[in-house]
């Protein structure tokens, strides 16, 4: 491989163990890669939160290999949540995320904000004494099975796991400001997770699907190891890099759009508020001075927000009619 050529690290999931990622790992060491292999665990007690303790877990593992060679960070399902923190711990540079059948981050969204309810429910109704069963307690044999086909396989994936404490699914995610700051991709393996490969694409995010299952890693690594080379070479390259910065420029706009939306809307509100407040009080002059400073709030905050947010929204539209290549699908 060339001497800049970056470093795959492939974090897998809290919930699961290294074993998801194992057998990827193997696969692009043979195809000339480094590979760094975190291994992430839940102790009972940490100094911060699980985020910040398995961001750390990442940076030594980073580090023990090189503190300057390019990364491009890759998680799995629930590692999803870990990247940006990761990203922002590390001295490398990172030219690149990849997140494989993951939730999208939101900054201070909990993980059970980012599950349906139902598994909410589930796991809260798992739960003793604050920690949850293993993994592949949750699931029926059968499930297991379509899951990862090989029985051995499968074996020593359930072996690793250890019951989790239920603050990893409670505690806030912390996104930091800065990400993205390189381009990210989306690699989609089962149906599940359609909708969050759907808001990648929509964030302007190289979408790859494999009509796979959730661990296909264990089931086809080569695959698996060809998606991530092709997402690598595309987010390493400078087209990637353009459409990335476009991205989080829309991406700053969009939010500046809303800011101004809650604020004037939450203007017009007091305004109705004390509208209905002098009515009552028989109109004072401070009601009256007060209701046309909200007023004023509203009208200048709506008019940029509604104009910026209509102008973020036809460029997505334009980007999606004309395939430009902001919104790939492979």
């Amino acid at each position: 491989m060339a001497l800049d050529a970056p470093v795959f690290v492939l974090v897998h999931s809290p919930l699961v163990g290294s074993l998801t990622w194992t057998l990827v790992a193997e696969e692009l060491r043979r195809r000339g890669h480094d590979v760094v292999l975190p291994r992430l665990d839940n102790p009972d007690s940490t100094p911060g939160t699980l985020l910040h303790h398995h961001a750390e877990q990442v940076r030594q593992a980073v580090e023990a290999h090189s503190r300057t060679a390019p990364v491009v960070l890759v998680g799995h399902s629930g590692a999803g949540a870990v990247l940006p923190a990761a990203g922002d711990t590390l001295t490398n540079p990172v030219v690149g995320y990849v997140f494989v059948d993951a939730g999208l981050p939101v900054n201070r969204a909990t993980r059970f904000d980012d599950a349906p309810p139902e598994s909410v429910q589930r796991i809260r109704g798992l739960a003793a004494d604050g920690r949850v069963p293993p993994w592949a307690e949750w699931w029926s044999d059968a499930v297991l099975a379509a899951l990862v086909p090989d029985e051995t396989l499968r074996d020593r994936f359930a072996e690793e796991l250890e019951p989790l404490p239920l603050r990893l699914f409670e505690e806030p995610i912390a996104v930091p400001a800065s990400f993205p700051d390189a381009p990210c991709g989306y690699l989609l393996l089962s149906a599940a997770y359609e909708d969050a490969a759907s808001s990648a694409g929509r964030r302007g995010w190289r979408v790859v699907s494999l009509d796979a299952g959730h661990l296909h890693m264990l089931v086809a690594p080569r695959e698996v190891a060809d998606a991530l080379e092709a997402l690598s070479r595309h987010l390493t390259s400078g087209r990637a890099a353009s459409s990335d910065r476009i991205t989080v420029q829309r991406a700053r706009y969009a939010a500046w759009a809303e800011t101004g939306r809650r604020v004037g809307f939450g203007a017009l509100a007091l305004a109705v508020l004390l509208f209905g407040v002098a009515l009552y009080w028989d109109l004072p002059a401070w009601t009256i001075s007060a209701i046309i400073g909200c007023l004023v709030v509203a009208s200048v905050s709506l008019l940029p927000s509604m104009v910026i947010g209509y102008g973020v929204a036809a460029a997505e539209r334009e980007d999606r009619e004309r395939g430009s290549g902001l919104h790939p699908r492979s």
